[in-house]
């Protein structure tokens, strides 16, 4: 075997194993963008992405008991405030992760796994509002309402 025949061979080799474990991903430059605080997003923002008034955030943050930091499993990390506006935003319109990215400021597959770790805390811990107080019939009625508004 010549020398030539050997270096194309490994050229080849290593361009088809690069293609093979390339990611399916698409490159989004999410580090050109803010990371989330709430603090610094107006009313007006916080209407229009999470169909929530800024202080109803923090009300419903409360309600749910939502913890102070959400770890998830392959390590990324975020605080109960970031994480539950990532839900409400995913939930309030139908939108694709990478559409987050300029909200956030963090990658498509970071937003993904935040989502199911809070979608997962919200529904391993039932509404504690609901299980500690007893709702009105007006609450109930309001939330069958909501409900069934979003269900269609």
């Amino acid at each position: 075997m010549s020398q030539t025949t050997g270096v194309g061979f490994r050229q080849k080799s290593r361009t088809l194993l690069y293609e093979e474990n390339m990611s399916d991903n698409l490159d989004f430059p999410y580090e050109y963008h803010p990371r989330f605080c709430l603090q610094n997003t107006n009313e007006a923002e916080c209407k229009a992405n999470f169909r929530e008034e800024k202080h109803h955030i923090t009300r419903v943050e409360d309600a749910l008991r939502i913890p102070a930091v959400f770890k998830c499993h392959q390590g990324p990390v975020c605080d109960g405030t970031e994480g539950l506006c990532i839900l409400l935003k995913r939930f309030a319109f139908p939108c694709r992760n990478s559409d987050m990215i300029p909200i956030f400021g963090r990658p498509v597959p970071e937003l993904c796994m935040i989502n199911i770790t809070v979608m997962d805390w919200v529904c391993d811990n039932p509404l504690a509002c609901l299980k500690t107080q007893r709702p009105s019939r007006l609450l109930k009625a309001k939330i069958r309402k909501e409900i069934l508004k979003h269900s269609k």
